[in-house]
């Protein structure tokens, strides 16, 4: 299930929810945040397991790549992994910076 940030209306502040559950809370008067800091941290949560599998599937892509170029083997695999992986990447980072997550 999907990690979502959206705003705590019991206290100021964001909440990470799984479904109907509560994970986790940025309350911005108790961090002395503003509210953008209170919302990009909760978003930022929430986009956390993405922001994982984005980075590690970018690493695994580059590897590929070096791989290719030291040995002259490429393949169209090594290509489409690569490129791939950066899509996953731009969505994470959409999840995690831009509303993706509501």
């Amino acid at each position: 299930m999907t990690w979502q940030a959206k705003p705590n209306h019991r206290s100021t502040g964001w909440s990470v929810f799984s479904g109907n559950v509560e994970l986790a809370s940025v309350n911005q008067v108790l961090a002395g945040i503003t509210a953008e800091e209170c919302e990009a941290n909760a978003r930022l949560m929430a986009g956390a397991k993405e922001l994982l599998t984005a980075c590690q599937s970018l690493l695994a892509g580059i590897k590929s790549i070096e791989d290719c170029i030291d040995h002259v083997d490429c393949s169209k695999d090594s290509g489409e992994s690569y490129y791939s992986a950066i899509e996953l990447a731009r969505e994470a980072i959409a999840k995690a910076t831009a509303g993706g997550g509501e």
